[in-house]
């Protein structure tokens, strides 16, 4: 089934980009830890944490859309299944007519 293909790999795109945020997270506070203990220069701060930072607003961007992205699969898949519900039944009892217009 392709949208249960497309939603895992949307979710397992997610976890993947989790577990890189919490890593950029991570890399972020010790950068920070290292320039309040003055182990590094203002330059250097600056300009990994602007990088840092820069990176966690693309991964939570990103994770924001895929995880839309599955909801809204969802969403719908949950608004159309009562139409699913009873189908073998609707179709024994269709015309031939009405099966071709299905």
């Amino acid at each position: 089934m392709r949208i249960n293909k497309e939603v895992k790999s949307k979710r397992l795109k997610t976890i993947a980009q989790e577990s890189q945020l919490k890593e950029v997270e991570r890399r972020l506070s010790a950068l920070e830890e290292k320039w309040i203990l003055d182990e590094i220069s203002k330059t250097s701060f600056e300009k990994w944490n602007l990088e840092y930072n820069e990176r966690i607003f693309k991964l939570v961007n990103s994770i924001g859309e895929l995880n839309y992205i599955v909801d809204k699969v969802i969403d719908i898949l949950e608004q159309k299944l009562d139409l699913l519900i009873d189908i073998k039944h609707i179709f024994n009892q269709g015309t031939l007519l009405q099966k071709r217009n299905w």
